[in-house]
């Protein structure tokens, strides 16, 4: 490609050729029909027939598609940081291999940056739909999206709500753009912080774009109030041990790393405290879930007691041992009850379409096997 992109669609991938190949054959001819459009491929050391499946759209589209094949596995962050600096395009979409993208999604991301957007935007916030197949009809079921049907089709975001996560889908890889002007200043000038931050294992992308605005304050957050993106409910399994590391140690890692910037001020200082605080509350919900609905697997009882004690301070451990035991001892059935009369009582006359998501979200999406994240 001799003429600089616009967009680049950065996708790190690993032992999912199928799916990748699924969304290969979507956003392929989107790309190609639209122009200054490059696709980054990253693959992490997949021993499936990625590297297949990609060589074969590299013949068809040779100018169009850029291929990076690690020696050994990075880990999902790494893998996701050769993607990024692959990517040459003024914008850059992250783009994960088992998510799609609506019929002409691509052109509407193109058109909304060139038409809504200026050179003081640093971050772009994608609408979702999430769905499940019905295995009698074959048909789609949507249990969840994210557009806001009160809101316009794109505003700029409160940056209290960026720096906190309190916006739609805000941990989900495949709805952020990113300006890569700003993002490769951000890899470039912080490889301390981004070192650190990798240490957490998960949710870099959540510490990249916090980190931009502290970085560079007077960028602006821009919501795309639209579907955009096309997400089927993934059959995963997840472990006790799982929603720990992911909601607790993970989380609270990536603030105290952003806490340690030289770029925090008391208003975002705030702001961080208490979104790192937060960590506790959603680990326990997410006990109290896995445990309504028949999930609560853990891969040993005693080591999970020692993992709260080992990553949490004491006053917390001990509070995450007694719900976790807890837990394990009250019948889900009860649970259920107790929390479907909850959300009737919190949603009220909506309460019946929150109630259809957390089933799903809880039931569908936890009959495959543990989720692997490389």
């Amino acid at each position: 490609m001799d003429k600089k992109p616009f967009l680049s669609i950065s996708i790190p991938t690993y032992n999912r050729a199928d799916c990748l190949k699924n969304l290969l054959s979507q956003i392929v001819p989107q790309s190609e029909r639209l122009g200054s459009i490059q696709i980054c491929i990253s693959n992490n050391c997949s021993t499936d027939s990625t590297k297949e499946v990609v060589a074969d759209f590299v013949k068809k589209y040779p100018d169009l598609i850029k291929y990076n094949e690690n020696e050994k596995n990075l880990g999902f962050d790494r893998n996701m940081f050769k993607a990024i600096e692959m990517a040459q395009g003024s914008f850059v979409w992250l783009l994960c291999d088992d998510d799609l993208v609506v019929k002409d999604g691509i052109e509407k991301v193109i058109n909304f940056i060139k038409n809504e957007c200026d050179k003081n935007t640093g971050f772009i916030a994608l609408g979702t739909r999430s769905y499940f197949i019905d295995k009698k009809s074959g048909k789609e079921i949507t249990y969840s999206d994210t557009i806001e049907k009160d809101k316009p089709k794109f505003y700029k975001m409160d940056l209290k709500d960026v720096m906190s996560q309190r916006f739609p889908a805000a941990a989900f890889v495949s709805i952020m753009v990113f300006n890569n002007y700003f993002l490769k200043k951000i890899l470039e000038e912080e490889k301390t912080l981004i070192a650190k931050a990798i240490e957490a294992n998960e949710y870099i992308h959540t510490f990249l774009y916090r980190l931009m605005f502290l970085k560079f304050p007077n960028l602006e957050a821009i919501r795309l109030n639209q579907e955009i993106i096309n997400e089927e409910a993934h059959h995963y399994k997840f472990y006790i041990e799982d929603v720990f590391q992911l909601h607790y140690i993970t989380w609270t890692k990536l603030c105290d790393v952003l806490l340690s910037s030289k770029y925090i001020n008391d208003y975002y200082k705030k702001i961080i405290i208490n979104d790192k605080n937060g960590a506790v509350k959603t680990v326990l919900v997410e006990f109290g879930m896995m445990k309504c609905f028949k999930s609560f697997n853990y891969s040993s009882f005693f080591g999970c007691i020692k993992m709260f004690f080992k990553e949490a301070p004491f006053m917390q451990a001990m509070l995450f041992s007694g719900f976790f035991i807890l837990f394990s001892i009250i019948p889900s059935f009860i649970l259920r009850n107790l929390y479907k009369i909850f959300i009737r009582i919190r949603h009220k006359e909506n309460w019946q379409k929150v109630w259809f998501f957390i089933t799903v979200r809880n039931l569908e999406m936890s009959k495959g096997d543990r989720r692997l994240y490389d």
